[in-house]
């Protein structure tokens, strides 16, 4: 394990901050942004590309915000002062995944409020990720304590909950920031994938035509492996019949008949407002019929 400590770069034990490199070949991005160096400000925080002298005293701003100090990885950001406990920087393993650790033991607040605080940052080489380690943090009923971590334009953030600039304890508990790449989805695959009714079972759209009440599920597979999965019911419903009416009857050869037919604007089992419509005009085919056969097909009703 390499390990330095350096002196203060700005300021004092109570206000300062120390600049301090990554290891060579430090593969470690913060929001999209690869970083070679970091600012540690003796107030529980760190910064990325230079905080210019800016240790953030004297307490944890609501993140995200726009105000100096941005580009932030707030471990208790609030008021401390370096005159007791250690600060120490270290690296562990080998590369690819190296581990550069910003710790502190023992360090109190300014004024003795709260309790004196251990806990550490951890950068991940390979991920990218950031682990925030809490051993024992206490904040004083007025130490306005801000963990989490915030992008370079004051813009976005993502924070512990209720420690956004609040009062908190914690003790033997860590946290994980980790950024996810989103990655294109390489197959589709529906199912039941009956042949004849299914179209195509291996496409995000496609039709299906059941002659029964189905349950389709859908299942989508990214180009590492990673899967989703949704379903949709599609219901049968019943065939719409119509009705058909002569009057009078019988007649007499010569004689005249009305015929009147209908069908239903609405599907069974469905409403008029979904379905008006759906089945007009009907158009029905009339065919008279006595008994000799048929004798006439005529007119649309």
């Amino acid at each position: 394990m390499a390990r330095s400590i350096q002196p203060l770069t700005t300021g004092s034990l109570d206000d300062g901050t120390w600049t301090v490199p990554l290891p060579v070949g430090f593969n470690f991005s913060f929001y999209g942004t690869p970083q070679t160096t970091l600012d540690i400000s003796t107030n529980g925080f760190i910064g990325f590309g230079g905080l210019a002298g800016l240790s953030g005293c004297c307490s944890g701003q609501v993140l995200p915000n726009a105000t100096t100090p941005n580009n932030v990885v707030a471990l208790a950001w609030e008021d401390w002062t370096h005159t007791a406990g250690t600060l120490d920087v270290f690296t562990n393993g080998v590369a690819p995944n190296r581990k550069f650790v910003i710790r502190v033991q023992n360090v109190p607040r300014f004024g003795g409020t709260g309790a004196p605080t251990t806990a550490m940052i951890v950068l991940n080489e390979k991920s990218s990720s950031i682990e925030i380690h809490n051993t024992s943090v206490t904040a004083g009923p007025s130490d306005l304590t801000a963990q989490g971590i915030e992008n370079a334009g004051g813009t976005a953030a993502t924070v512990v909950p209720g420690r956004n600039s609040t009062s908190w304890t914690a003790t033997n508990e860590a946290w994980l920031f980790q950024s996810f790449v989103q990655t294109p989805i390489s197959n589709y695959t529906w199912s039941p994938a009956v042949a004849g009714v299914i179209a195509n079972p291996n496409q995000q759209t496609t039709n299906a035509n059941p002659t029964i009440n189905t349950i389709y599920t859908v299942t989508a597979t990214s180009a590492i492996g990673c899967t989703a999965t949704s379903s949709v019911n599609v219901d049968i419903l019943p065939v719409v019949t119509g009705t058909a009416s002569v009057s009078p009857t019988p007649i007499c050869l010569g004689g005249s008949a009305t015929f009147v037919g209908s069908v239903p604007t609405s599907c069974p089992g469905g409403s008029v407002a979904n379905f008006a419509g759906a089945y007009a005009p009907a158009n029905w085919t009339l065919t008279q019929v006595n008994s000799n056969g048929t004798v006439n097909i005529a007119g649309l009703l």
